[in-house]
């Protein structure tokens, strides 16, 4: 029997498509994964000039792979973790997360940088707002540029002298093969990743506790419970991608650490935060640490 697995057509997604058919089947072996490519609205918006914050956010990258499986016309879905609402769909539930692969914005640029363009009057190109604040912040003397497109479009348009400088997610460029491309990292602690960035989100339908049983066999499950303390985190700002707000979390000992970034557009500066406590009682603090963070609490 083989199990039908739902994925955007790109060529990031459909890399992660087959990591996860590697994995999967190495474990089930007789019991093949089938690949059916689903475009979504934020596949179909990938040419329009407008910035991903002015289109419609809920479901950008996951609606239409959301009605596939309520449908049953797939099982499974694979989906880079930080497309995904802080909380699913009636029916549907995140039942596993890949290990971070790597979680920080990269710098790519062939003529400058970072300490270099502090000085230098240059054009940086982005389609997150949560970039785009904190690179106002570091980098004053630049334009911030609104560049969109897959990550191929985007390099070439970095190349053809559209912007300077380009910042895009490190894991994606190493899943495609592509972090030749990168010249520097930008520090996670201080320039704060999107919620999930850097990991993998497989969903299914609620009530499939066969396939749920089977995922647990082959992914770690404190990876899927770092995820759910992240994504909580962001339902305290309604989840959506428009929102200039970053968090990562990771455990040491059974020490929980979180470390957040926001940009308070009302009152137009940004704040920073650290929080930790036991990791089993982290659920108890998280919404609160969050709402802290949004009404600009220090």
């Amino acid at each position: 029997m083989s199990l039908k697995l739902g994925t955007r057509a790109s060529a990031l997604a459909m890399i992660q498509a087959n990591w996860f058919k590697d994995q999967w089947e190495k474990r089930f072996p007789h019991n093949p994964v089938l690949i059916e490519k689903i475009q979504t609205q934020g596949d179909r918006n990938q040419t329009q000039s407008q910035a991903f914050a002015h289109i419609q956010e809920n479901g950008l990258f996951t609606k239409e792979l959301d009605e596939a499986l309520l449908e049953h016309r797939i099982d499974i879905a694979v989906h880079s973790l930080k497309d995904l609402p802080s909380v699913m769909p009636k029916g549907i539930k995140l039942a596993a997360v890949s290990t971070c692969i790597d979680n920080r914005d990269a710098w790519i640029s062939s003529s400058l940088g970072m300490d270099t363009a502090q000085t230098k009057t240059c054009v940086i190109g982005t389609a997150s707002i949560r970039r785009l604040h904190q690179l106002q912040e570091e980098y004053p003397s630049a334009t911030i540029k609104t560049i969109r497109g897959n990550v191929d479009t985007r390099l070439k348009k970095l190349a053809n002298g559209e912007c300077d400088v380009l910042i895009l997610a490190a894991a994606g460029l190493k899943r495609l093969g592509l972090d030749h491309h990168i010249r520097e990292y930008l520090d996670p602690m201080h320039f704060v990743p999107a919620i999930g960035q850097g990991r993998l989100g497989i969903c299914i339908r609620d009530q499939d506790i066969s396939t749920q049983q089977s995922l647990e066999s082959i992914f770690d499950s404190k990876d899927l419970f770092i995820a759910k303390v992240e994504k909580a985190f962001l339902s305290a700002f309604g989840g959506g991608c428009s929102i200039p707000v970053g968090c990562f979390a990771w455990e040491d000992q059974k020490t929980l650490y979180v470390q957040s970034y926001y940009f308070h557009p009302e009152k137009q500066c940004s704040y920073r935060k650290q929080w930790s406590c036991e990791s089993s009682n982290i659920m108890n603090h998280i919404h609160h640490w969050a709402i802290e963070l949004k009404e600009g609490r220090q």
